[in-house]
């Protein structure tokens, strides 16, 4: 039984706690049972793989397990990813209510750009895949790329975060309220790694780092450490389709140039500035276009390993 001198913490405390052993089926079931994982659920623990290469990579496991939302202390489960998932989904509510990126949208739509047809839950074997797959807005270009720090969550705002349903309005609203309330503070990069900026005293960490680790080249998607960070990506399928002729093939070559000429100099810079003057907050929106596919990431991955 549970002693009637129990305070209003350890009474939430205990009921995290209960509720990682039930949610958190992942790790905790399989540890007491040995019940083997799904595919599903090996898919969702490996693709977190792609983030600790990362420099913005800064979990604090040891702080979600004390605060009973991780069975581990060196890397997720299934019950922070799935307790991770739900937030980005009440983050995603608040953001579709608060930004107007159905312009964004339509803009691209108009000029025949195609979205990236990785959808949420889909299996990821890139870290293009993975972002998009765990990100809910329902943009077909852009996605989350911030990491969502649940641990942050005061032990109240994760009790609300397992108790709320996103199945009634009553209970979407109050998540996206606890979602605006605490977003930037789960985004924010904590860590050590990125570069200070002289005078200003401005921490920048890279959200891209293919090899070079400078943090002046655009492609390693420089941003500040308090900002939210979106990756807006399109693919045209028949880019790689080597059936077409020579001149065709280079038709298309200079169609995606154009597509993304376009989104680089135009369409970015007027909704970094419009979704952040609206939050009253940074936020930074990088293109990724025609991302590798597993294959290629892979061989690039070995060829970064060789030197």
């Amino acid at each position: 039984m549970v002693s009637s001198q129990l305070t209003r913490r350890g009474v939430i405390r205990l009921a995290v706690s209960l509720g990682a052993a039930a949610v958190c089926a992942g790790s905790v079931w399989f540890a007491t049972t040995g019940g083997p994982m799904t595919e599903e659920q090996k898919s969702l623990l490996n693709g977190f793989k792609h983030l600790r290469k990362l420099q913005d990579y800064d979990y604090d496991f040891k702080l979600a397990k004390s605060k009973g939302i991780c069975s581990r202390d060196d890397g997720p489960d299934l019950g922070y990813i799935e307790l991770q998932g739900k937030y980005d989904r009440a983050l995603s509510l608040f953001l579709g209510q608060t930004l107007d990126m159905q312009s964004l949208d339509a803009e691209l739509e108009a000029k025949g750009i195609p979205g990236y047809n990785v959808r949420p839950d889909d299996p990821a074997g890139t870290m293009w895949e993975w972002f998009r797959s765990r990100s809910h807005l329902s943009s077909p270009y852009l996605y989350l790329r911030s990491n969502l720090r649940i641990e942050r969550l005061s032990e109240e705002d994760i009790e609300a975060l397992r108790t709320e349903s996103l199945d009634t309005d009553e209970g979407r609203q109050a998540l996206a309220v606890l979602a605006a309330r605490t977003y930037q503070e789960l985004t924010s990069y904590e860590g050590e790694h990125g570069s200070w900026t002289l005078g200003d005293g401005i921490h920048t960490v890279l959200y891209c780092d293919l090899g070079s680790h400078n943090p002046t080249d655009p492609g390693n998607n420089p941003a500040p450490a308090e900002s939210l960070v979106l990756w807006l990506t399109f693919k045209d399928e028949t880019l790689r389709d080597m059936s077409r002729s020579v001149e065709e093939r280079n038709d298309i070559y200079d169609r995606n140039l154009d597509w993304r000429f376009y989104i680089q100099n135009e369409v970015i810079p007027a909704y970094e500035k419009k979704f952040s003057d609206i939050l009253g907050y940074p936020v930074k929106i990088f293109l990724h276009d025609n991302p590798m596919t597993k294959e290629e990431h892979d061989e690039f991955e070995r060829e970064l390993a060789g030197n």
